[in-house]
């Protein structure tokens, strides 16, 4: 998701600084043979705006709190449910920066104050649409101990477009994968497989690879699948010049409309900037599991007695959770 989201901002300001001198000059030098447009692009916002003026949220604290969410869209079944749920944690110590990444699993059950009922965790969304969002940020403030800064919702087809934009990405299967009936849409599915190793993979792949729940570790599993396909985006970006003007528009256009964010195009601009800096050795990643925080049980949600998740100490008691959060942040 952040990846993506880095891809999206340096996409979006292309397409506000494309007409400018600069980048018709460098047209006019066959661009293809010149700087890549990514690095024009970079040096135009930095020439345009002074980014010392831009205050982002959780700066005066040193920590950035994003919300990422993805959501199967149409045609998929429950295609406003938020099965992606990342936070992402940007510190910054002196004057540089390192992130966390922390995964929630959708069947964390979590009390719904408007229901006055328990539901998972990946409803707000698809139950009230965008004052949903408020709602999971209010949530997940109780759940961590941390105000959430920005959100950027994403439709998981995004995945699909950029990946296939970067011509295919370098996987690692960890786990081979089986899965006799992946959905393609309410009614139909079909039979997905990818064998363990390296795989070469396209867009397409790369959509059900995070998807599919068919394996040993179930959600956990598609969890860790993310996360893996998070950081194979990343490397090709880190090894490729990743836009060139004939195709960045053509992209923009295809999933600007898959994403929201109430992140303004300046404090976009210096996200991106603070995301580009990056190296893979800034970036830690976890998710809430078994093996740290929680539990699993069976409890009554819309009438069905349904599979949850719920901290090993108990509903509602978040202490452990926290504290995991506390230590992964400052160490």
């Amino acid at each position: 998701m952040v990846v993506i989201f880095s891809i999206f901002s340096l996409l979006f300001f292309a397409t506000k600084f494309k007409n400018t001198t600069t980048f018709n000059n460098a047209s006019n030098n066959n661009l293809d043979n010149k700087l890549s447009l990514g690095s024009q692009i970079k040096q135009v916002l930095k020439d345009t705006f002074n980014l010392s003026n831009v205050q982002l949220r959780g700066e005066d604290e040193n920590l950035i709190k994003i919300l990422f969410l993805g959501i199967p869209g149409e045609p998929n079944p429950a295609p406003r449910m938020t099965d992606s749920i990342i936070l992402v944690f940007i510190k910054k110590t002196n004057e540089s920066y390192s992130s966390k990444i922390i995964s929630i699993p959708r069947d964390l059950a979590v009390y719904n104050e408007q229901l006055k009922d328990y539901v998972k965790i990946n409803s707000f969304y698809s139950l009230y649409g965008n004052a949903g969002i408020d709602l999971l940020k209010e949530k997940l403030k109780v759940i961590t101990g941390y105000t959430i800064d920005y959100f950027v919702l994403i439709d998981l087809s995004v995945v699909k477009e950029v990946v296939d934009y970067l011509d295919g990405i370098n996987l690692w299967v960890e786990e081979p994968i089986d899965d006799p009936s992946f959905p393609l849409d309410e009614t139909r599915t079909e039979h997905f497989r990818l064998p363990r190793g390296w795989r070469y993979i396209d867009g397409d792949t790369a959509l059900k690879f995070i998807r599919t729940r068919h394996s040993k570790e179930g959600d956990f599993g598609r969890i860790k699948r993310q996360q893996a396909l998070i950081m194979a985006i990343y490397n090709k970006m880190r090894n490729k010049k990743i836009l060139n003007s004939k195709t960045a528009s053509d992209l923009l256009i295809k999933i600007n409309p898959k994403i929201k964010t109430d992140i303004n195009i300046f404090e976009g601009i210096k996200l991106y900037f603070i995301f580009n800096a990056l190296t893979k050795e800034d970036i830690n990643k976890t998710y809430l599991s078994f093996d740290n925080v929680l539990a699993e049980g069976k409890k009554n949600i819309y009438g069905n007695n349904q599979f949850i998740l719920y901290p090993r100490q108990g509903l509602d008691n978040y202490d452990e959770i926290r504290n995991l959060i506390n230590k992964l942040i400052n160490n």
